[in-house]
């Protein structure tokens, strides 16, 4: 019952700061980002754990924030952020029943013309890739990159430019990403793996977001 009282009033905040293309702005849905935007990725992600979680939904914001998805997903990538954003936004759309293999071989082409395949597939873009071809039935193929990601995870990363790129948030979804979708692989997680969530959660190295995904 507190969980849905919390969840409902999290709904209401949500409504309120979504623009009627269907992004979210983190005040009000004046400030919604264009193009590239983290938020609208990690909200509408959130909203599909909920859903699947079986608390109530709104399907008219979740159906809107599906479509700015929809919209982002087919927009040039510059950069290995945009890159990894977009990776997400198609795991989050394939989450939702949406067909996205299309997507994804559009993003692999751009991949491998604009980046060195050790920098992206040891990034969250590599992550959300091969999530995503396991909920696309291509189970091979998601094993193979998913070895490939979580090879480097238990060293240490370098901070990042944004608020959602710190260390502890990119190993959390990663952990997040093989423990939902690789079962046999979870099962051999150990210590090591861990460590690079639970050390700075033991030393206070975390803000909001990062507790969040951890």
């Amino acid at each position: 019952a507190e969980a849905t009282r919390q969840l409902e009033n999290t709904m209401r905040v949500l409504q309120s700061r979504q623009q009627p293309a269907g992004g979210f702005g983190y005040w009000d849905g004046r400030d919604a980002g264009q193009g590239y935007d983290f938020l609208t990725v990690y909200i509408t992600h959130f909203l599909t754990e909920a859903r699947e979680a079986g608390f109530p939904m709104n399907s008219e914001m979740l159906d809107a924030a599906k479509n700015r998805l929809i919209a982002m997903v087919q927009l040039p990538v510059a950069t290995r952020r945009e890159a990894t954003l977009r990776a997400a936004a198609i795991y989050v759309l394939t989450r939702n029943g949406i067909v996205t293999t299309n997507h994804v071989l559009s993003l692999r082409d751009t991949l491998k013309s604009k980046f060195k395949e050790e920098e992206w597939t040891t990034d969250l873009t590599g992550a959300y890739l091969a999530a995503t071809y396991v909920l696309l039935q291509q189970k091979e193929e998601g094993e193979k990159l998913m070895a490939a990601h979580r090879r480097p995870r238990t060293k240490d990363l370098p901070e990042r430019t944004f608020y959602d790129e710190t260390p502890l948030a990119e190993h959390a979804q990663s952990l997040m990403l093989e423990c939902r979708h690789f079962p046999a692989r979870a099962d051999k997680i150990g210590y090591e793996q861990l460590r690079p969530v639970i050390d700075p959660l033991s030393r206070g190295e975390f803000h909001t977001l990062s507790a969040a995904w951890s």
